[in-house]
């Protein structure tokens, strides 16, 4: 059996591991807000395994292993996911929508003509 300083050293490196990559998501997000394109450099496909995964975990750990602190985690990673993913549905189908690309032509060339004739 493990000494009890080696689960305990487990235990605090899980916590604190999982309690700051909460943290984490929150440069993503901001860098998301902050986006003025569809954001295809962020992998969609990723973010929903993600969500996948970190759910899973989650249902998991509060039914099989009845772990609170796991599930809570892992639902709180979840949900941030959740996030991520519904930041980045937004910013594709505004950026990658025709009627949107239209209207900023149409807007570009507009603030054009008024900056031209009022010179």
């Amino acid at each position: 059996p493990e000494s009890t300083l080696t689960i305990k050293t487990i235990l605090t490196l899980y916590i604190c591991f999982n309690a700051f990559r909460i943290f984490s998501y929150i440069p993503q997000m901001i860098t998301l807000y902050k986006e003025k394109s569809s954001a295809k450099a962020i992998s969609l496909l990723t973010y929903w395994m993600w969500t996948g995964a970190n759910f899973t975990t989650a249902v998991y750990a509060s039914v099989i292993t009845v772990d609170w602190w796991l599930a809570c985690i892992s639902y709180m990673n979840s949900i941030c996911c959740t996030i991520i993913c519904l930041m980045i549905h937004y910013k594709r189908s505004k950026y990658d929508n025709p009627v949107f690309k239209l209207t900023e032509i149409i807007f570009a060339q507009d603030k054009e003509t008024t900056l031209t004739q009022s010179h």
